[in-house]
């Protein structure tokens, strides 16, 4: 298995607040398209956070720093 990818958490931000439509790539291999429709803290670190897309109902796990 590979290490999910890091991605920028201000271009999470920023796609969340302009409903732009992305393409995230999961550490499954899976990809998930769609808008971000909220962002939330996953282990307090800061760097790890819970997303959920419009693609899906279940947020998943995105690195971003």
């Amino acid at each position: 298995m590979t290490a999910p990818p890091v991605y920028s958490f201000t271009w999470l931000c920023e796609a969340m607040q302009t409903r732009k439509v992305v393409t995230i790539l999961l550490c499954s291999g899976r990809q998930a398209t769609g808008m971000v429709n909220s962002i939330s803290v996953e282990d307090g670190s800061g760097r790890n956070w819970l997303v959920k897309m419009s693609c899906d109902d279940h947020p998943f796990f995105v690195r971003a720093e």
